[in-house]
């Protein structure tokens, strides 16, 4: 197995999906393969038909799964949601092996059924102590396309890197993806044809360093998706705020958002 193989076996271990493993760069790649350990937290969300958004479990997830029966087919999208959305957010920090002052760290946030909503979405990854850099940025969106006619299925991606697209003080990194409608139209013949959009998942990653200490230095990985629930034209704006395990990030207009936030405290050591 080489190196690159080895870093996608690691990232599938610790949780990354696949249409993510599928789609890290190579310096990223090597970056993996390199780490020292990695530690990663997860945080179920229910969003609710009026559209708040409930911090929640697998188990209450699952449970309301094996409750509700359908299979997903083309149709007319209501006016309103009738049902609850689920979502994941999982937070990773990865501490480098050969140089151990160096850190990676990541953010996704995969909806587990098919957000009714769907407009610009945002997502941040910070950490409070060290620095990062914002070169370093990645982010991901993957999502499946399927063709109502001819049936075909496939995986798309889109990549934004470099700069925080929002520009936002401290050490972190954000950006936001438009996620895609579906499309449906009726056929003369009574059937229905269009697109259909599924599996979104968007991840941001950011590398940063720490201190060369002999002592231990607590430090909190916090992350943020903010799901827009209000089709209004709005300049939103990202902030960090707190320390420790009190950091947080949010938006504004925080009205037009529901919030997903996750806190991972950590300890860097060499």
């Amino acid at each position: 197995m080489d190196v690159y193989e080895t870093a996608r076996a690691i990232l599938r271990q610790v949780g990354y999906p696949e249409s993510i493993v599928k789609v890290m760069p190579e310096d990223k790649l090597l970056q993996v393969a390199d780490s020292r350990r990695i530690e990663t937290k997860e945080e179920y969300v229910c969003i609710t038909p009026d559209g708040e958004a409930i911090s929640s479990s697998k188990e209450q997830y699952e449970a309301e799964q094996n409750a509700s029966e359908g299979i997903s087919v083309l149709t007319t999208k209501p006016s309103t949601p009738t049902k609850n959305s689920w979502a994941e957010l999982q937070t990773w920090v990865m501490q480098g092996n050969t140089d151990r002052t160096s850190y990676s760290y990541s953010a996704g946030c995969t909806w587990l059924t098919t957000p009714f909503w769907r407009m610009d979405d945002y997502i941040a990854v910070g950490v409070t102590a060290g620095s990062v850099d914002p070169d370093s940025t990645l982010a991901i969106l993957t999502y499946t396309r399927t063709d109502f006619g001819t049936e075909r299925s496939t995986d798309e991606s889109e990549v934004k890197s470099g700069q925080n697209q929002i520009e936002v003080p401290g050490a972190c990194a954000n950006t936001y993806f438009n996620l895609p409608n579906d499309t449906a139209s009726g056929n003369s013949d009574g059937t229905v044809s269009g697109i259909t959009f599924r599996d979104f998942y968007m991840m941001i990653w950011l590398e940063g360093t720490m201190t060369n200490s002999p002592y231990t230095v607590p430090m909190n990985i916090i992350s943020a998706y903010f799901h827009k629930i209000v089709a209004i034209n709005v300049d939103a704006e990202v902030t960090v705020s707190g320390s420790g395990v009190g950091a947080s990030f949010s938006i504004s207009p925080k009205l037009h958002f529901n919030k997903i936030i996750n806190n991972v405290e950590y300890k860097h050591s060499m």
